[in-house]
């Protein structure tokens, strides 16, 4: 599939696949690797962005493209 043949459905499952990655993550630790280039990454804020990702996470699992509120902020 090249990159012309994306379609946006492809999008919001990328999207919410990466939400629930990061939803996952252990939140208590104190760091973590940066993909490609292993940086640190800390844990500044007691992983208040894994919730955050969860909340997001959630929305999204319950939208599909078809679905009106794809559209709302």
């Amino acid at each position: 599939m090249s990159e012309h043949d994306s379609t946006y459905d492809d999008y919001l499952s990328l999207i919410r696949d990466f939400f629930g990655f990061i939803s996952g993550l252990n939140k208590d630790q104190t760091y973590w690797f940066a993909l490609s280039s292993n940086q640190h990454v800390y844990n500044k804020d007691k992983g208040k962005f894994v919730d955050q990702a969860k909340v997001a996470f959630d929305l999204l699992s319950e939208i599909d493209a078809e679905s009106d509120s794809v559209y709302e902020c």
